[in-house]
C-alpha cells in the first residue's frame, strides 16, 4: 500500500506539473494571439495612414497644377504655324547663344496669323503681348514648333480664343489654352463626354479655375 500511495502521489505531482505547464502554454498562446491582433491593427492603421497620405499628396499635386495653370492664364498655344527660317539675320530679338537662337520675328509671324486666319483688323494696335516665343529648340528648316503667346490683357486672350474657335474649325491651326500636360491628359479622358453633351444640346465646359473639371449644365461631373 505504501508503494501504491507513493506512486499515486508521484502521479499527482506529475499531473500538477503538467497542469502548470499547460496553463503557461495557454497564457503564452493568449499573449501571442493578442500580439497578432495588435500587429494586425497596427498594419490596418498603417495602411489607412498610407492611403490618407497618398490622397493628401495627390490633392497637393493637383493644387500645384491649378496654381501653375493660373499663372499661365494669359497664355495661348498656337500649333502648326509655319516657321520662317530665312530672316534670322534681321531678327533683332535673336539671342547670341546658338541654344536659344530665334530664326524669325515670332511676334510678327503671330500678328500676321491673327490678321490672315482670324480676320482681326488693326491687330497691332488692338492687341499687346508680354512675350511671344517658339517652344523648344530650332532644329531644322520647316519646323513647326508651337508658339506660346502671353497676352498683356486677359480680355484680349479671351477674344482671340473665341475667334479661333469660330474661324479655325476644320483647319490645321489648332489653338489651345496653355495648361500643364497633366491637366491636359485629364481633360483628354473626358473629351468624348464633352462632345456627347454638346451634341445633345447641353452646355458643357471645363472650369477655368479647375481646368480638369468638366461641367455639364453647370453640374460638376
Amino acid at each position: 500500500m505504501a508503494n501504491v500511495e507513493g506512486a499515486i502521489s508521484s502521479l499527482d505531482e506529475d499531473v500538477a506539473e503538467l497542469k502548470a505547464k499547460s496553463k503557461t502554454t495557454v497564457d503564452s498562446v493568449n499573449k501571442l494571439e493578442q500580439s497578432v491582433d495588435f500587429n494586425a491593427n497596427d498594419i490596418a492603421d498603417l495602411k489607412r495612414d498610407q492611403l490618407e497620405l497618398k490622397i493628401d499628396n495627390e490633392n497637393l499635386k493637383k493644387q500645384l497644377l491649378y496654381s501653375e495653370s493660373y499663372s499661365r492664364r494669359e497664355n495661348l498655344k498656337f500649333i502648326c504655324i509655319v516657321e520662317n527660317t530665312s530672316d534670322s539675320v534681321n531678327n533683332q530679338n535673336a539671342a547670341e547663344s546658338s541654344d536659344s537662337l530665334q530664326s524669325e520675328n515670332t511676334k510678327d509671324v503671330l500678328f500676321k496669323f491673327l490678321e490672315d486666319e482670324l480676320n482681326i483688323t488693326d491687330v497691332r494696335k488692338r492687341i499687346e503681348f508680354q512675350s511671344v516665343y517658339r517652344l523648344g529648340k530650332l532644329r531644322s528648316s520647316g519646323n513647326l514648333r508651337p508658339i506660346i503667346a502671353r497676352f498683356l490683357r486677359y480680355q484680349d486672350r479671351e477674344k482671340v480664343m473665341q475667334k479661333a474657335r469660330a474661324k479655325l474649325n476644320g483647319k490645321d491651326y489648332p489653338v489651345f489654352e496653355d495648361i500643364p500636360k497633366e491637366l491636359y491628359e485629364l481633360r483628354k479622358r473626358q473629351q468624348n463626354k464633352l462632345k456627347r453633351a454638346r451634341q445633345d444640346g447641353l452646355r458643357a465646359f471645363f472650369s477655368k479655375k479647375f481646368p480638369d473639371r468638366l461641367y455639364i449644365n453647370r453640374l460638376y461631373l
